[in-house]
């Protein structure tokens, strides 16, 4: 996470430390990671409802949307 995140333009990195990182699928089961991550990297972090269907409910979504709408997602 460290390093991706140190990849991001300063603006998106602002935006996450004020935000923070929101954590889906199986990863986030994970017992303590998800506190853990916090305090390592000194930000707000949180699990969706139900993060082993989130996946793939956001990607099901994905696929529904109108292409046309969307032309900065590459499909």
């Amino acid at each position: 996470i460290e390093e991706f995140l140190d990849e991001l333009p300063s603006e998106t990195l602002a935006d996450v430390r004020k935000y923070g990182i929101v954590f889906t699928g199986g990863v986030s089961c994970v017992q303590g990671l998800v506190e853990y991550a916090s305090k390592r990297l000194n930000m707000p972090t949180f699990v969706v409802d139900n993060p082993k269907d989130a996946v793939i409910l956001g990607a099901g979504k994905l696929l529904s949307l109108n292409k046309e709408d969307y032309p900065y997602i590459k499909f």
